[in-house]
């Protein structure tokens, strides 16, 4: 393999994970949208029903149905906590940022090369890839399958069907 072929090769692996870090922070924040919209919904519902029947005595039904919904509201909120959607969504915008980084730093090198500094510029990309590799958080299966599908597992292209 040349210079040129590795620098591609780099190029597409860069992007492929530059790919999934993004599609995965849309992913989480999609799903901490999923969680926390009702629990916005159910707790303001429960909230102005409480308050409007402060004054009347309400139906059995209603106070079993106010209760469902704050029982709702209080479980949406505590799961969209402890599995941490948003915060997972935030790690992986600050990868796929790092990711871009890289990808612009070769795609650069590759119009503009410098066969004297070379070895120095491969070596210094090199590091900080893995570097960057070390710190992203991880990508599932499922999403490396998607991304495989869409831009392919090689700079070759995407994936036949």
């Amino acid at each position: 393999m040349d210079k040129h072929q590795m620098l591609e090769e780099w190029h597409f692996r860069v992007r492929r994970s530059h790919f999934a870090h993004h599609t995965a922070a849309a992913n989480y924040e999609k799903m901490n949208r999923y969680l926390g919209i009702p629990a916005i919904i159910l707790s303001t519902i429960v909230g102005t029903t409480i308050f409007a029947t402060l004054q009347q005595s309400t139906s059995i039904y209603i106070e079993i149905l106010v209760g469902l919904f704050s029982i709702s509201a209080a479980v949406l909120t505590s799961l969209n906590t402890f599995l941490g959607y948003s915060e997972r969504a935030d790690k992986h915008k600050i990868a796929a940022v790092k990711y871009g980084d890289l990808r612009t730093e070769i795609e650069q090198y590759m119009r503009f090369p410098s066969e004297e500094n070379f070895e120095k510029v491969l070596e210094s990309f090199r590091n900080r890839w893995k570097k960057q590799n070390e710190e992203s958080p991880i990508i599932s299966e499922k999403l490396w399958k998607q991304v495989e599908k869409a831009i392919g597992t090689r700079s070759r292209g995407p994936a036949k069907s």
